[in-house]
């Protein structure tokens, strides 16, 4: 990273949004899963078809 940092100063900032937008994202990923959790959210599970 440094040698990249020294190479494009750019890349820096770069850098420090795509690790914001990934904080961002793990907050929302936990707020579904709690929203789903607490809404009763039951996966469908797929039953065998039963021969006749």
């Amino acid at each position: 990273m440094q040698w990249l940092f020294s190479t494009v100063p750019a890349s820096r900032t770069v850098v420090a949004l795509l690790e914001s937008v990934r904080d961002q994202l793990h907050w929302l990923l936990l707020a579904l899963v709690f929203w789903l959790a607490l809404d009763g959210w039951q996966p469908r599970l797929r039953r065998p078809q039963q021969t006749s």
